[in-house]
């Protein structure tokens, strides 16, 4: 048996880990939070783009909604309007035989209780107000169709609302004009009857139609021609910006028809 030792081999020295290797190793680390951060933003982003294009359908099934509710007071209006100008034509032409001596009292008593307002169409906004008050109206794709529900918005319903305001006024002067030629004497059953407003219908109607079949002539104010002329004028006033107001009303109603056709065509509603 020899007695040498066997031979250890001799330990490495440890090696130390180069620059180039932490650097390698800190950029992948990098990208990898990079890469992390980046696809859950991104993720996000897809989340809240279909969230946003969710609600936006919502909210235009509920326009096509409001426009049919406009639709339906535009043509409840134009109804109307037709009805009161009719009468206003036959209101003018008792007046001119009354500014010409041949006065029929009870005819100009009638169209003047019959013809004491118009049509005043009104619309639903509340869509619209939010879409643009959130802002998702920027998430409407087509911008064709942004700029068509835009332009019903911002051009012709104001232009529809500026008209009857307008025509609100010349009605409240009208109204203030009558004193000047119709008494209230012997209408009781007028002042008193109709304490219950009945839709699509002049307060006290039946009695109104009753007019008409009076023995006696009912007393005006005035007969004076002059002033019949003024009465005549203000008549012929009211009556031509009803018509004005009818034909911003057809625009309008023309125009929110084209909408709900379009907003259907572009989300496919009236498929589902």
């Amino acid at each position: 048996m020899s007695d040498q030792l066997p031979e250890v081999p001799l330990a490495r020295p440890l090696e130390q880990p180069s620059s180039k290797k932490k650097i390698g190793a800190y950029l992948i680390e990098f990208v990898l939070l990079f890469l992390a951060v980046f696809l859950g933003f991104v993720a996000e982003n897809i989340r809240e783009d279909v969230s946003d294009k969710k609600v936006v359908e919502e909210q235009m099934r509920a326009m096509v909604e409001n426009l049919r509710y406009d639709t339906a007071r535009l043509g409840r209006s134009l109804r109307l309007n037709l009805g009161v100008t009719k009468g206003l034509d036959s209101f003018r032409f008792y007046i001119r035989k009354a500014i010409n001596g041949d006065v029929k009292s009870n005819k100009l008593y009638y169209f003047k209780f019959k013809c004491m307002t118009f049509g005043a169409p009104y619309f639903n906004k509340l869509t619209i107000s939010q879409l643009k008050n959130s802002g998702l109206i920027r998430s409407i794709e087509n911008d064709s169709l942004v700029e068509q529900i835009s332009g019903y918005d911002e051009r012709q319903q104001p232009v529809v609302e500026s008209r009857r305001d307008g025509l609100s006024e010349i009605t409240r002067m009208l109204t203030a004009s009558y004193r000047n030629y119709f008494s209230f004497e012997g209408f009781d059953a007028i002042i008193q009857r109709d304490t219950i407003y009945t839709p699509g219908k002049l307060v006290a109607y039946h009695e109104i139609e009753k007019i008409l079949y009076r023995k006696a002539e009912l007393k005006l104010l005035t007969t004076d021609p002059l002033k019949l002329e003024l009465l005549y004028s203000e008549i012929s006033e009211f009556e031509y910006s009803i018509h004005q107001l009818d034909a911003f009303i057809r625009d309008a109603n023309e125009s929110a028809l084209a909408l709900i056709k379009r907003i259907n065509e572009e989300y496919h509603f009236e498929k589902k």
